[in-house]
């Protein structure tokens, strides 16, 4: 899934034009193999992103019921890979984890760290 941060998908509000731009990105992920070993952070993130779409009811115009509910069973698999990766972030790997977030992951990096409460698992920042 390795590519520029400008050709990832971002979910920035249920009210966003850009939606269906995103989705269309989000499409062709969705279409294809997704690892259960991912070890990149943005591609993590990206399918955070990519479910945050299916939480808030926001979907193609294009996308047949079949189409949604095919989706939505391949994004319900995304956050047992979200929760095992977020999961696995302690001091020994944060730093790394961390510099090498693309622009616009930032929000969602610490929105998952916060939901996982992988906070409470750092020594050195209390």
């Amino acid at each position: 899934m390795n590519k520029s941060d400008r050709d990832r998908v971002v979910f920035h509000s249920i009210h966003d034009m850009s939606s269906g731009h995103y989705l269309s990105k989000a499409e062709r992920l969705l279409n294809s193999e997704i690892a259960n070993d991912i070890n990149d952070i943005n591609d993590i993130l990206e399918l955070y992103n990519i479910s945050l779409f299916f939480e808030n009811g926001i979907y193609l115009k294009s996308w047949s019921d079949t189409d949604i509910v095919a989706y939505k069973e391949k994004v319900n698999t995304f956050k047992n890979l979200i929760g095992k990766f977020i999961t696995n972030i302690d001091d020994s790997n944060f730093l790394s984890y961390f510099e090498n977030i693309d622009y616009g992951y930032y929000d969602s990096f610490w929105l998952l760290i916060n939901n996982y409460q992988q906070y409470k698992i750092y020594r050195h920042l209390k």
